[in-house]
């Protein structure tokens, strides 16, 4: 029997990125999702039958329906506040990875303690890094003794 397709949600403004790390990911035998903006993200993660085993989030974006923050004005940390409204708000457990360009050691720090989010730095993780922590994040683990 074949193995299924990780799927996966990618979701990022970046033309480039939107080619590239997907490109890398399909080519890796994952089936990538991509949509570029935080309202059609938001669209995504409403559904009831949310197909997906991993999102991928990219830090900064326009807030679009997430509104403005005045703690974040120049919507650098716009990728942690969709991973907060999957959790809180849609109740999601899927791993989340963050690629982060600006922000990336603040928003590192702020996400430590999940154990199911990563950060990564947008201008050094290669497609083949990212695949490689995608399977590792749905690795089955073993429980703690």
């Amino acid at each position: 029997m074949a193995s299924q397709k990780v799927s996966v949600l990618f979701v990022d403004d970046s033309p480039v990125k939107m080619e590239s790390y997907p490109r890398g990911l399909d080519l890796r035998g994952m089936e990538v999702h991509v949509r570029e903006s935080v309202d059609k993200a938001l669209t995504e993660f409403a559904r009831e039958d949310f197909p997906y085993q991993a999102v991928i989030l990219d830090s900064m974006m326009p807030a679009g329906q997430l509104g403005p923050d005045p703690d974040d004005p120049e919507c650098m940390l716009t990728g942690k506040r969709l991973y907060k409204r999957l959790r809180e708000v849609y109740g999601r457990q899927e791993p989340v990875i963050l690629l982060s360009n600006y922000a990336y050691q603040r928003v590192l720090e702020e996400l430590a303690d999940d154990p199911t989010v990563r950060v990564l730095d947008k201008g050094t993780t290669r497609p083949s890094h990212l695949h490689k922590t995608i399977l590792d994040m749905l690795a089955p683990h073993p429980a703690a003794v």
